[in-house]
């Protein structure tokens, strides 16, 4: 009886000690001799720490093969490997045939396999210039251009 009344007694000035403890989600540090924001003090502040605490935990989580997406899309950019500028293909009309439909839509990026969103702009840059030129027709995907590949 008296074991359970001690533990008890134990439990509630715990309890009481928790109660005057603020939660460490709740303040932020402040060391000496620092400038504070008034932004620093605002509920604002602790969602935009919150935030990036998730966001650095995700990426703990990402397996390091699928860490650099972009530099393994980078890789496989024919443009990039051989160091060539899609913007400067505009008088080649049988390279800028391969990235039109047969209607003569310029191809979205996703169906473009190999190219980073880098050399797809340049590239639909060039093959509007090429149908501002006369090269390239604006309606139909050339199969002149189509039959010397």
């Amino acid at each position: 009886m008296i074991n359970t009344a001690l533990s008890q007694e134990l439990e509630i000035s715990k309890r009481k000690k928790d109660l005057g403890r603020i939660d460490a989600n709740f303040h932020a540090d402040f060391r000496e001799k620092t400038v504070y924001d008034p932004f620093d003090f605002s509920m604002a502040k602790l969602k935009l720490t919150r935030k990036f605490q998730k966001r650095s935990m995700q990426s703990e989580e990402i397996p390091k093969e699928h860490r650099n997406y972009r530099s393994v899309k980078k890789q496989k950019d024919k443009f990039i490997r051989y160091q060539i500028d899609p913007s400067k293909l505009v008088v080649f009309p049988t390279i800028l045939t391969e990235y039109l439909s047969p209607t003569g839509q310029i191809n979205h990026l996703d169906s473009c396999v190999g190219l980073s969103a880098k050399s797809h702009k340049r590239l639909v840059k060039a093959i509007k210039r090429a149908r501002n030129l006369g090269i390239l027709s604006p309606i139909a995907r050339d199969l002149y251009f189509k039959q010397l590949n």
